[in-house]
């Protein structure tokens, strides 16, 4: 009973403070907004100067900081993590690139938790309806600028789309449908990624590899044992420098590497994963035995293949002279 009451005790101490922390963002948003509202009446209060209404969203030239300061995060929104926009901000800070990235996503909230005041209210007041949906981590990272003195002129303004009145359920539909696009994987990068000749040699090994497996091949980069992912797996290759340690020069020699690979992992089946534990794992090994296809039960053969092949390269290269 003692610790269902500090639990109690705990459980409420961390409703007040949340609430506590609404009521300041609350506060926030409404100061900054009707100080806006007096000084620039042409304006939104909140998010600027209004560029183009598409009537199902509206986009606006906004300050960063002033929405920073005055538009909470949805509830529902992935934790802000302060190292994230650190690094934005140090990026951002060298000035290789003028100007923020994409757009900041918000929504004007109309029901639930966070819901602003009634239909008709004017634009101070719909502005404490409005929440971060997408580009948090870009906002954080233009007020540790703008602490630290740093924000660039080129920097002031950020892209702001605004969806007018949705219910959470529109939001949450939303926020899925920004979060399905899927980044650039570094094999992809210009500069940092690979060169055009890897690029070809990676890309056109995999797809005759997927051609070969198309069972164990999935759209999504985040699929399950023993499926694999077309850029996933080109990216862990040029991570991995497989081209550069095999010194592979067209993509027939990467296949057949693949291959020999897949042939080896299919003779230490039982040594790897025979007592793979959990039913998904097992189901896992079922469905690549049967499959014959072992690339996607984990990604350690990229690294222990290549070590192995690139030792092999080398000392078919320089033999050994018996001295």
């Amino acid at each position: 009973r003692a610790v269902e009451r500090l639990r109690g005790e705990l459980e409420g101490a961390k409703a007040a403070t949340e609430l506590a922390r609404r009521e300041k963002e609350a506060l926030n948003s409404r100061v900054i907004a009707e100080a806006n509202a007096r000084l620039r009446p042409d304006e939104h209060p909140i998010f600027g100067a209004l560029m183009y209404d598409h009537g199902f969203k509206k986009v606006y030239r906004a300050s960063p900081t002033t929405v920073w300061a005055a538009t909470p995060i949805w509830e529902r929104q992935r934790a802000f993590r302060q190292d994230r926009s650190a690094a934005i901000a140090k990026a951002k800070s060298a000035l290789q690139v003028r100007g923020w990235p994409g757009t900041i996503t918000v929504c004007e909230l109309v029901d639930g938790e966070g819901a602003g005041p009634a239909e008709g209210a004017g634009a101070a007041e719909e502005a404490l309806r409005c929440v971060v949906v997408d580009g948090q981590h870009r906002l954080g990272a233009a007020h540790m600028l703008a602490a630290g003195g740093g924000l660039h002129e080129s920097l002031g303004a950020i892209t702001v789309e605004l969806y007018p009145k949705m219910t959470t359920p529109m939001v949450q539909a939303l926020f899925t449908e920004i979060n399905k696009v899927q980044a650039v994987k570094l094999v992809d990068l210009p500069v940092q990624g690979a060169s055009d000749k890897e690029n070809a040699i990676l890309s056109a090994a995999v797809e005759d590899l997927k051609g070969m497996y198309k069972e164990m091949f999935k759209p999504s980069p985040n699929c399950r044992p023993p499926h694999v992912n077309v850029d996933t797996l080109r990216d862990e290759l040029h991570r991995a420098r497989v081209v550069e340690r095999l010194r592979v020069e067209s993509p027939d020699g990467l296949l057949r590497w693949l291959l020999d690979t897949n042939a080896r992992l299919e003779g230490e089946k039982e040594a790897r994963w025979e007592g793979a534990k959990g039913p998904q794992m097992r189901k896992a090994a079922d469905k690549a035995a049967q499959h014959r296809f072992f690339l996607g039960m984990d990604s350690r053969w990229i690294q222990e293949s290549a070590l192995v092949g690139a030792e092999a390269t080398s000392r078919a290269e320089d033999p050994d002279d018996g001295e």
